[in-house]
């Protein structure tokens, strides 16, 4: 498996939703340009919206807490749930599913201590 640091080529980002052949899981729709960087990130937490810049190589919830924000988390491995959000626009990968179901799944529902943005602009919302 590719180290958690790697970004995603251009090859992975034309994948189609869902697990993929490496077991890593993409949800949104196709990039329409395979070249496009993440630049930001928009969350819901408790209501409130909060902006910040994507960083690529960081999973969401390091993101945001590297800006000083509070999103709820737990186990940051994939494991417990506490970190799930609905991803509202974008795209993501995770390079682990974690214990996300096929419900979850159908739902767009991620692992923000496991996802990663891939589209520019990405924007969850954390369950409550």
């Amino acid at each position: 498996p590719a180290p958690k640091s790697a970004i995603p080529t251009d090859k992975d980002l034309q994948q189609q939703e869902g697990i993929q052949r490496d077991g890593s899981l993409i949800i949104g729709k196709s990039l329409s340009d395979p070249s496009e960087k993440p630049e930001t990130l928009v969350a819901i937490i408790g209501g409130t919206e909060v902006e910040i810049s994507a960083h690529p190589n960081l999973s969401i919830l390091e993101s945001l807490m590297d800006e000083g924000h509070n999103p709820p988390y737990s186990c940051m491995s994939g494991a417990c749930m506490a970190c799930m959000a609905t991803l509202e626009e974008g795209r993501v990968i995770q390079e682990d599913p974690g214990i996300l179901t096929e419900d979850n799944i159908k739902n767009r529902e991620i692992l923000t201590c496991q996802a990663k943005p891939l589209s520019k602009k990405v924007k969850v919302r954390y369950h409550e």
